[in-house]
């Protein structure tokens, strides 16, 4: 297994869907960022198209049948037909999707009547619920965009088969039709995410490839990631990465700061803590177990680092807050 599936394996992502269907112009909805949130956005144009404009992102940035857009952070945004149309409040948008669930075509949508204008645009869009986002290094170094435009199809190979079936079952009402959809989604989660990485021309981004990224292809580099990756129990110094990367103590510092934007022990601490959060929402590692696993010599030690990174102790994390639960099942149900 390469660097970059060791990273793209850590992440577990389950989709909702919060709204499919049509709308004819004029339309405006505001997409609002969640703060504290590790949730992403997404949409995906099937039909007809709009204006995207991502706050921080210049823009705006136009978009069509075929294209998939993910915001991987959530980054508040907006989506409407045109830019006269003002934008109308996520409450409005959700109460369409009501409508839209009801089975009625959608008469009224966030910013005025739905049924003026000559254009259909048919799309949809949900959030992805990530395990342990808040640790993997692969979130950090995606930028507030990603969009695949839809006439990638000749290079994409995999996105029209898979948007037409993502189409299919949003308009088939069959039974169990919400998880196909989910599962699909999930999917173009990490395409987009490989096509972001693969630097393929049809994956636009806010901004040019991270550090990071480049840091796990790098040739020298790539090699370190894989060792502390496989094995994080090691007791890891500069001193032996450095070694295994070839360089001096004191070139290799410098360049993987420069490229991963946090000094290499650390950067060592933050993916032991990321492979310890995975096994304690596993459930069944006592944590002297887990500690010993991730190079910790003892539990309190351990516990330490945990909460210095993540503000949390090893057992607040393990068992979520209440607050915390419906959301999970929500995601899970899909």
């Amino acid at each position: 297994m390469d660097v970059f599936a060791e990273v793209l394996q850590g992440i577990h992502v389950r989709s909702i869907v919060l709204h499919h269907g049509r709308i004819h112009g004029p339309w405006g909805i505001c997409f609002p960022q969640e703060m504290g949130s590790y949730d992403a956005m997404f949409h995906v144009v099937t039909e007809g198209g709009g204006l995207l404009e991502v706050e921080g992102v210049p823009g705006p940035v136009r978009v069509a049948g075929g294209d998939v857009v993910v915001l991987p952070h959530g980054t508040s945004h907006t989506m409407r037909d045109s830019p006269s149309t003002p934008v109308g409040t996520l409450e409005a948008f959700r109460a369409m999707v009501s409508a839209t669930a009801s089975g009625d075509e959608v008469k009224e949508c966030a910013a005025g009547q739905s049924d003026h204008g000559d254009q259909e645009t048919r799309f949809l869009c949900g959030k992805f619920f990530f395990e342990n986002a808040e640790t993997n290094p692969l979130f950090r170094a995606l930028p507030p965009l990603l969009l695949v435009r839809g006439e990638a199809g000749q290079t994409l190979p995999w996105l029209a088969p898979t948007l037409a079936f993502l189409r299919c079952e949003s308009e088939s009402g069959r039974p169990g039709a919400e998880t196909v959809i989910a599962r699909l989604c999930d999917i173009l989660f990490i395409q987009a995410v490989r096509a972001y990485v693969a630097g393929e021309p049809p994956c636009a981004s806010s901004g040019g490839l991270h550090g990071y990224l480049r840091a796990l292809g790098d040739q020298d580099l790539g090699a370190v990631f894989q060792a502390v990756h496989r094995r994080p129990e090691e007791a890891w110094t500069v001193a032996s990465m450095a070694s295994r990367a070839a360089l001096s103590r004191s070139a290799f510092a410098a360049r993987f700061t420069q490229l991963v934007g946090e000094p290499p022990l650390q950067y060592v601490t933050r993916w032991r803590i990321h492979v310890a959060a995975r096994l304690l929402r596993r459930g069944g590692v006592p944590l002297a177990e887990i500690a010993g696993q991730v190079g910790y010599a003892s539990e309190a030690s351990f516990c330490s680092a945990f909460k210095r990174l993540l503000g949390v102790s090893p057992g607040a994390y393990r068992h979520p807050r209440p607050a915390e639960v419906p959301r999970q099942a929500e995601a899970s149900r899909l």
